[in-house]
């Protein structure tokens, strides 16, 4: 995170020809203020946590089954996408509660909590997408150990004595009519490096959906994947350039099923933007 604000100005740095950016001496006063220790960061501003949910776990009429979280330490924005069923997927009346636990960072910074998300949707989605910002991530690093709840390995907390992640239709009630988000074991992981390969998951998570609302069908989704999975095997095994030309066929197969009708506007746009900005952290 340091090494990427910094920036040739008048102010020496801890060695010569290193100097501090106004942005970042910024940044460490609000973080002497609110008590935070600067440690160790990532080589790569973008990280990425992710969980899954067992199918029909849930107490409520919403079934999550994935949540991943990718978030810049450097300045504390992320995005959380939340995956359920096409049987039960988000609708109607309901509240999403996102809390995390970072049990190796500094303890000012360990507690992750998104505001309380109410929601009244009329129409139903299987992927619902939080995004804002969140400064104590600016000390969350790569292979901190995160938990959605107080039962994944880690406890509770300090000063907190129950704590979990989850979707819950109204009423509210305490793991009762809701959807406990990777509930026990399963909510423990660590956070990692995005890398294109994730874009590349969560893209394909994309296109599975609209293989299950009966947009796309088997043979047009696996037309799809094919071309992902292709891109995949290419950045696994370091050839970059194959993966740029395997992720702009994934564009063009869409823009021809935007032409024919088969995809809105709105969906084609979503995908295509997604395999660009892939395309863009690749270098392409």
């Amino acid at each position: 995170m340091i090494r990427n604000l910094l920036t040739n100005m008048s102010l020496p740095f801890t060695r010569p020809g290193n100097f501090l950016s106004r942005s970042l001496l910024r940044r460490l006063a609000f973080l002497a203020v609110v008590g935070f220790t600067i440690v160790g960061t990532a080589q790569a501003d973008q990280l990425t946590i992710t969980y899954s949910d067992p199918v029909a776990d849930q107490t409520g009429d919403i079934d999550v089954t994935k949540m991943t979280m990718v978030f810049d330490n450097a300045t504390g924005n992320y995005k959380i996408v939340l995956r359920a069923t096409v049987a039960h997927p988000f609708v109607g009346l309901f509240r999403v509660n996102v809390n995390l636990f970072n049990a190796d960072t500094v303890p000012s910074a360990m507690v992750f909590q998104d505001v309380f998300n109410d929601y009244n949707l009329a129409i139903s989605t299987a992927k619902l997408t939080l995004t804002g910002t969140n400064l104590k991530l600016l000390a969350w690093n790569a292979t901190d150990r995160v938990a959605t709840n107080d039962l994944a390995g880690l406890g509770n907390p300090p000063g907190t004595t129950a704590f979990r992640s989850s979707a819950t239709n109204f009423p509210i009630g305490f793991l009762t009519n809701e959807d406990a988000i990777a509930y026990g074991v399963p909510g423990l992981t660590t956070v990692k490096l995005f890398t294109p390969q994730d874009g590349i998951e969560l893209l394909a998570d994309d296109v599975t959906e609209l293989l299950e609302n009966g947009t796309l069908t088997a043979g047009q989704a696996n037309g799809l994947m094919s071309k992902l999975n292709a891109a995949t095997a290419s950045l696994n095994k370091g050839n970059t350039n194959p993966a740029c030309n395997q992720l702009n066929g994934f564009i063009n197969q869409v823009n021809a099923f935007l032409n024919s009708g088969i995809l809105s506007q709105d969906q084609a746009q979503a995908l295509i933007d997604a395999a660009e900005a892939i395309r863009t952290q690749i270098g392409c």
